[in-house]
């Protein structure tokens, strides 16, 4: 901790106290014009005085020696003036200095103790009170995302200390040339709650338009926040708008083992098809009448391919103009297939960044949780196909385009890609990869990665850190503390449902998704029974199905419910008329 932080601390506590109760008592004292009252405050005046006097002692010291401490000049200048002027006018001002002055002081010794300790401490209270506006009002210059927890200082022979912060001072992000910001962590570490709150901080300013990429539902609850929801599996953009290229890549990214024949045969046949169905006609007919054998093969493997995608859009009629202006979630949760999210994805990212491109400039942030998403598919491993995404965090920021990612890997991400990223926040559970990675950047930042906790995490990006690495909580954000999804009362979207526990109850939130699935499985007699028998680790028929709805999974040879499968299966116990023991 440090004997300064220790005192910063002590005295920050003191000068509060003593200021609030310092005020009341004089308010109350020259009400009442009551001398004991003025003597207390004298006392509590004298009190304030030791409590501020080492807190203004480590400040000035901390400045003229460009310490590490969160202080600059300006804020001590603005100190002393304020204690001055505060000093003068108390003399001027209060009825009881009236003919007890400097000379007068002399003659009584219990008036001089009086007087000199309250006009000097009444002034030193009004500096604590400007020191803390200022800060205040310097803190509407960013967004507060949480508090320094502790610093790690490399010392000489490969030494790192550790200093821990007991009233850490604020951390506010605030406007910087590049505004990209990624932050990269392994599952658990915290980052879908920052960047819940860097969306619920940027949602404040009514001129910014904002899109979310929300792969699994986790975003829903901002439609009672001003944001639109769009369901992909509703309602999706025309995939044949966009340009044939684009829509080759788009296919090569999310298919895995998509070769160069089916990249050929796409390419011939979605320059003249207009929908999924004139497509699959095409590829029927090329089918039927084609001689060479890898071919039809091809043509084959192709089509299944587009079938996932035809089985699950059930809609089209999205406009991605549109998503540029206002606030707006995209939802990949209907989809039950990750081939078909990923590929949707790369492509409205395509048809996003031609409009931007068009309608420059903007003023609009696109966030996408869970990047990685985005770039462990298809033909990344061959260099065929860059992920698109790679393209987007380069070249948007001269459009007016900022970017908000989270990714699990900061190894899928090349060099040339993370150098576009303003902020770059490293939080925990990285992989030996990554870390292995920050050990080259410095070898401290790989030790420090490692400490980390949950919710905490440093900038990659901030000055000196060669020599001093801040370590930083970031705050809950409301949602969380709630429980999500944080539904409102008439929100459309969700409807709670009281879900029977082992020990008691706890209130469960569904999404439109789950009550589409829920709906499904109490009419669907084959898919319940597969259910129950999931959750009892057997494998029965449907379970292919419950695979792709994306319900149920394979783990090294057994069979797992998914967290949406829970849900349900929950939800079921008490309403589907399931018994609790798992038997239709």
């Amino acid at each position: 901790m440090g004997l300064a932080g220790f005192l910063r601390g002590l005295s920050f506590v003191l000068g509060l106290v003593c200021l609030a109760l310092g005020v009341v008592l004089l308010v109350y004292g020259v009400w009442r014009r009551d001398k004991v009252l003025l003597r207390v405050l004298a006392g509590l005046s004298m009190l304030l005085f030791l409590s501020c006097f080492p807190d203004f002692l480590l400040f000035v010291v901390g400045s003229v020696r460009g310490g590490r401490e969160d202080v600059s000049f300006r804020r001590v200048a603005v100190l002393a003036v304020v204690l001055l002027i505060g000093f003068y006018l108390f003399v001027k001002v209060h009825p009881g200095f009236r003919g007890v002055g400097f000379d007068g002081a002399l003659s009584g010794l219990l008036e001089g103790l009086e007087v000199v300790p309250l006009m000097a401490m009444v002034g030193v209270k009004l500096g604590v009170f400007a020191w803390c506006l200022h800060v205040l009002l310097g803190c509407r210059r960013g967004d507060y995302v949480g508090v320094v927890v502790r610093e790690y200082v490399v010392g000489e022979g490969g030494c790192l200390g550790e200093r821990r912060v007991w009233l850490g001072r604020p951390v506010v992000f605030g406007g910087r040339f590049n505004p990209h910001e990624l932050y990269v962590g392994g599952s658990g570490a915290g980052k879908s709650n920052a960047v819940k709150l860097r969306v619920g901080q940027l949602a404040g300013d009514a001129s910014r338009s904002i899109i979310v990429f929300d792969w699994s539902g986790e975003y829903l609850y901002l439609e009672g926040e001003g944001f639109r929801v769009v369901d992909l599996a509703e309602g999706c953009f025309n995939i044949f708008a966009c340009h044939v290229g684009d829509l080759v890549d788009a296919a090569s990214l999310a298919f895995p083992g998509m070769g160069d024949v089916q990249r050929a045969l796409l390419y011939e046949h979605a320059s003249s098809a207009c929908s999924l169905e004139e497509l699959g006609w095409e590829l029927e007919r090329r089918f039927v009448r084609e001689p060479v054998f890898n071919v039809k093969g091809a043509l084959m493997a192709l089509w299944q391919r587009l079938k996932v995608v035809m089985g699950e859009v059930k809609g089209f009629g999205l406009d991605p103009e549109r998503l540029l202006y206002g606030r707006w979630v995209v939802s990949f949760s209907g989809l039950g297939v990750e081939e078909c999210k990923v590929f949707l994805a790369e492509l409205l990212l395509r048809m996003l960044f031609r409009e931007a491109l068009r309608l420059a400039p903007l003023r609009l942030t696109l966030v996408v949780d869970e990047a990685h998403r985005l770039l462990g598919h298809g033909d990344i491993g061959q260099r065929r196909v860059e992920p698109f995404i790679n393209r987007v965090m380069r070249e948007v920021r001269k459009y007016g385009v900022q970017v908000v990612a989270a990714s699990q890997r900061l190894s899928d991400l090349p060099d040339a890609c993370l150098a576009n990223f303003g902020r770059l926040i490293v939080m925990g559970n990285l992989s030996p990869v990554d870390l292995d990675r920050l050990g080259r950047l410095g070898w401290h930042l790989k030790l420090v990665a490692e400490r980390l906790g949950v919710g905490e995490g440093f900038d990659l990006r901030e000055p000196g850190l060669a020599e001093r690495v801040v370590v930083f909580r970031f705050n809950l954000h409301r949602a969380l503390r709630k429980g999500l999804p944080a539904a409102r009362g008439g929100r459309q979207g969700y409807t709670s449902c009281r879900v029977g526990v082992a020990g008691g109850e706890l209130t469960a939130e569904l999404s439109v998704d789950d009550r589409r699935l829920l709906e499904r499985l109490r009419s669907d007699e084959v898919l319940l029974k597969a259910l129950w028998a999931a959750m009892e680790g057997r494998r029965v028929k449907g379970f292919a199905e419950l695979r792709r709805l994306g319900l149920a999974k394979e783990v090294a040879g057994s069979v797992r419910l998914t967290r949406q499968g829970e849900r349900l299966v929950k939800a079921l116990g008490l309403k589907g008329g399931v018994e609790a023991g798992g038997r239709v």
